[in-house]
């Protein structure tokens, strides 16, 4: 015989699991260490469309930067290893610092790690990496803004 007014125990199950999906898809890209994290991956992977996808650059200026990132990233960086692990990250309104602990030349015996600010801005409520000020020695050879003209 079955009682009313008693819940499921698979239901409620059901139900949080429900949550718990709705929450990490509304967490997921929306963060500016989720962004930096996918950026220095492809930077790693030398994966240019996902670099330019998440660059803030003018629409313009799309095919200059996938063509310079990918001359830096199969010439210049062909033999530059990194490692990286973020720190924190530092809000204030629609840019960000994200802080990694960076150690370039990882191969090397005399490679040490180092402080570096990646800075983030956010753009149509996704976060970019405004390329034009990513620090040099996060990666050599990065396009600037006069390489444009």
């Amino acid at each position: 015989m079955k009682r009313t007014g008693r819940v499921s125990l698979m239901l409620i199950f059901a139900l949080v699991g429900v949550v718990i999906l709705v929450v990490l898809a509304m967490m997921s890209g929306s963060s500016p260490s989720t962004s930096a994290g996918r950026f220095l991956t492809a930077l790693q992977k030398k994966d240019v469309k996902t670099l330019v996808e998440l660059s803030d650059v003018e629409e313009k200026d799309k095919a200059t930067i996938e063509k310079k990132l990918s001359d830096t990233v199969n010439q210049a960086g062909r033999t530059y290893n990194f490692v990286w692990r973020i720190v924190a990250t530092q809000l204030d309104g629609d840019s960000a610092i994200v802080k990694l602990m960076y150690i370039k030349n990882v191969d090397s015996p005399a490679s040490y790690e180092e402080n570096i600010d990646l800075p983030m801005t956010k753009v149509d409520g996704k976060w970019k990496v405004p390329i034009f000020e990513v620090p040099r020695k996060l990666y050599p050879g990065l396009p600037r803004a006069d390489a444009l003209q």
